[in-house]
């Protein structure tokens, strides 16, 4: 005779996982402030899109998008950036990318394209959430 195949346990059971990308948006004056944190790849692309769209609706003159804490960035997320540096330059604005990771600055030094994106060192913490001070990874700042 055959054993019976295990039963899965539904879904419901397991613990969540934690979301795979977290995002907090802000206006400091005329600059949006977009926080990024975690990976930035395909399976998270249209979290930070959304995020990133956000952040547009404060019609900033400049988006600062904060990636200090990105521990892992495709080349879905590097196209995402270059998309949104598109569609801020024909309504006369800049993206910053602002104290970007290792991880983040390896991906843009290895794709030669570091240059097309003024950079920041330090996070604007007027803007930052509080849990976001935590780890101490959030320089002072503006």
């Amino acid at each position: 005779m055959l054993a019976s195949p295990a039963r899965a346990h539904p879904a419901a059971s397991f613990p969540s996982l934690p979301p795979a990308l977290t995002s907090f948006t802000a206006r400091i004056g005329a600059t949006g402030v977009c926080y990024l944190a975690g990976e930035l790849d395909d399976d998270t692309r249209s979290a930070a899109a959304s995020a990133l769209r956000r952040a547009q609706l404060f019609r900033p003159e400049r988006l600062c998008v904060v990636l200090t804490r990105i521990t892992f960035m495709s080349a879905a997320g590097l196209n995402l950036l270059l998309e949104a540096r598109r569609h801020l330059a024909v309504n006369h604005a800049q993206l910053y990318l602002v104290a970007p990771s290792a991880r983040v600055t390896r991906l843009l030094d290895l794709t030669e394209t570091t240059g097309l994106f003024p950079m920041i060192t330090t996070v604007p913490l007027r803007a930052c959430p509080v849990a976001w001070l935590g780890s101490g990874r959030v320089a002072a700042g503006s």
